[in-house]
């Protein structure tokens, strides 16, 4: 019971990282549009 414990804490932890690095990436790709308008590459 206790590795199955283990387990399903390690899937929401990797979902919760997942998600964050979604955000990120979402973030960096409107950033990456917007410098490309202005001619400005990162």
């Amino acid at each position: 019971m206790e590795l199955i414990t283990q387990s399903l804490e390690k899937i929401k932890t990797l979902q919760e990282e997942e998600e964050n690095l979604c955000s990120f990436n979402g973030t960096y790709n409107q950033i990456y549009e917007e410098t490309k308008k202005t001619n400005y590459p990162i």
